[in-house]
């Protein structure tokens, strides 16, 4: 599955590198039954209830469980869902997989008490839109409503082909929303909605009603204040991905919570304006990630680019990921497409003030050539602390030069990425040692200045430079003249 990544991830990862890091210890519980632990063709009329049991127990008295993983029934057996318990014993992580069943008297049993009292963190959710998991989800989302240790929340949805498909998605949408207007402990939301097949036929779909309780009404209120950070995957259709990526940003522009927020859509060159209007009004946003198909550049990074006013629409983000795909694009407007991001790019680089990290990921417009002209645009740049070079064509002749020459000016940038770039073997080393130097340049010249005690300014000295309207003899003239 696409999306961003930062390596800090807190979902449970379900690669093995140890033989028995995977394995359930034996000093804990004693072995379930595996006869009917597959869900198979032999194997249709599976006994539960020991291991629901077996899970409740775990629930209410498994004070190192870390998270729970929810897999929606398959097609072949549309009456099991899959429960991974994801527990940490002596620094290692087990995971205990049962499978139980969608029976109607499930809700009616302790599993869901259970799910509201746990000391769980972190619940992955992965369904489709089938109405099985449409009633399971919602007994799931009304256990979170006072559940107070739940703070990640992971959705996965495919989008398939089947007529009550947009409905049952409203529906969800409506319990997810609900859910959101009650819980006070969730911090982080990550939605993957990927559609199977073609879905133009089945209507729009819209994540309104999902956001409604992050917008604040006509007094400032917000139904729910204490989420902080939105991620989006969206692969739908062109229709459905634009009322998508609308509701986010009318969501943007009126909300005073959220501090993080990743979007990643396939084709969203054309739904970029309506976030940049939500950025000017925004001010609480500090982290933004876009990515997928061809993005509107110039549009999304206007409101960070200083104007002639020398002022700037939005100064509270401070960190910008962008991940650029040529997907969309036809060959003959490659070329003007790719020097207007880089111009637009120069641009904000040169004027922001505000911008403390900078991250260009996975792209293929950069050249040699566009990454010296981003590094050299940072000679005008006394904010950025953070840069991420993205992958280029070419080889490292001119660019490595760049950063060194820039990095004689500028006193600020902490970090440069060059993963996965041609200087990552050669020169990375003696980047790093550069920007140590500057650091110890830095906090010295900034320690001298905070010995310096307060007084209040009564003069000014002002040097003016830069023939030929500075020098003293043409402000005399022009002083006169006036």
């Amino acid at each position: 599955m696409a999306g961003f990544s930062d390596g800090n991830s807190s979902e449970p990862d379900d690669t093995c590198s140890e033989p028995d890091i995977c394995s359930k210890p034996d000093e804990t519980r004693s072995e379930p039954d595996d006869t009917c632990r597959e869900p198979d063709d032999t194997c249709s009329e599976p006994d539960d209830t020991r291991e629901l049991k077996e899970l409740v127990a775990i629930l209410k008295t498994g004070q190192c469980t870390e998270s729970l993983a929810f897999t929606g029934p398959k097609k072949r057996h549309p009456d099991r869902c899959k429960v991974e318990v994801y527990e940490k014993v002596s620094y290692r992580i087990y995971i205990l997989p049962l499978y139980i069943l969608l029976r109607p008297q499930l809700e009616d049993t302790n599993f869901f008490r259970a799910i509201s009292d746990t000391n769980v963190g972190f619940i992955t959710i992965s369904s489709n839109l089938s109405q099985s998991n449409v009633v399971f989800n919602g007994h799931l989302f009304a256990a979170l409503h006072k559940n107070h240790t739940v703070s990640t929340l992971v959705l996965g949805l495919d989008v398939d082909g089947s007529s009550d498909c947009q409905r049952n998605f409203e529906i969800l949408m409506n319990q997810v929303a609900v859910m959101l207007e009650r819980n006070t402990s969730l911090k982080e939301i990550s939605f993957n909605i990927e559609s199977v097949g073609s879905i133009h036929a089945l209507g729009r779909f819209d994540l309104q009603r999902l956001v409604q309780p992050l917008i604040a009404d006509a007094n400032g209120h917000q139904t729910n204040s204490t989420l902080i950070e939105l991620k989006f995957f969206i692969n739908l259709e062109e229709e459905s991905l634009m009322i998508a990526m609308n509701s986010l940003a009318r969501m943007l522009q009126r909300n005073s919570s959220v501090e993080r927020l990743s979007v990643w859509a396939p084709c969203n060159q054309y739904s970029i304006a309506t976030f940049a209007k939500a950025l000017e009004s925004n001010h609480t946003l500090k982290d933004l990630s876009f990515g997928g198909g061809v993005l509107d550049v110039e549009t999304l990074v206007q409101p960070l680019i200083t104007d002639a006013n020398k002022q700037q629409s939005n100064y509270t983000l401070i960190k910008l990921s962008l991940q650029m795909l040529n997907e969309g694009v036809e060959r003959d407007e490659m070329h003007p497409r790719h020097m207007s991001i880089v111009d637009s790019l120069t641009k904000m680089l040169q004027s922001n003030s505000s911008l403390k990290e900078f991250r260009i990921g996975q792209s293929e417009f950069f050249t040699e050539q566009d990454v010296c002209a981003l590094i050299m645009s940072l000679e005008k740049n006394y904010s950025l602390q953070v840069l991420q070079l993205a992958r280029y064509s070419g080889g490292s002749g001119s660019v490595f030069p760049a950063i060194m020459d820039m990095l004689v000016v500028n006193k600020t940038l902490k970090e440069i990425d060059l993963r996965q770039t041609p200087l990552e073997t050669g020169k990375r080393a003696v980047v790093e040692q550069e920007l140590k130097k500057n650091a110890i340049v830095y906090e010295e010249s900034m320690s001298l200045l905070k010995d310096l005690p307060m007084v209040k300014a009564t003069s000014a000295r002002v040097f003016l430079c830069g023939y030929p309207f500075a020098g003293k003899n043409w402000c005399t003239k022009a002083s006169l003249n006036k």
